[in-house]
């Protein structure tokens, strides 16, 4: 029996951090020199950029490893994966 992924409310604040770093990294560029200085030292928008990366090779491998528990071949898988993303990017386009 296939096991439904949940929704995990956890994660939201880590998608927080990881748009945040990447908004504030941008919006320092027209602060004082020594704030500036400040958010680049500590390079949030990279930090955020990992931190996304990381978050969604987590969210796939669950993806992934819940198409192996339901005796999915890994190209079954990955094909429901690929038009899962496929139908909900295309809309925007």
């Amino acid at each position: 029996m296939k096991q439904q992924i949940k929704y995990m409310i956890h994660l939201d604040g880590i998608r927080v951090f990881a748009v945040g770093g990447v908004i504030l990294e941008h919006w320092a560029s027209g602060l004082p020199k020594i704030i500036r200085e400040f958010v680049h030292s500590i390079d949030f928008g990279g930090l955020g950029v990992e931190c996304f990366f990381v978050l969604s090779g987590f969210l796939i491998t669950l993806i992934m490893l819940d198409g192996k528990d339901a005796d999915q071949s890994i190209y079954k898988s990955l094909g429901h994966f690929y038009v899962r993303r496929i139908l909900r990017i295309f809309p925007a386009y």
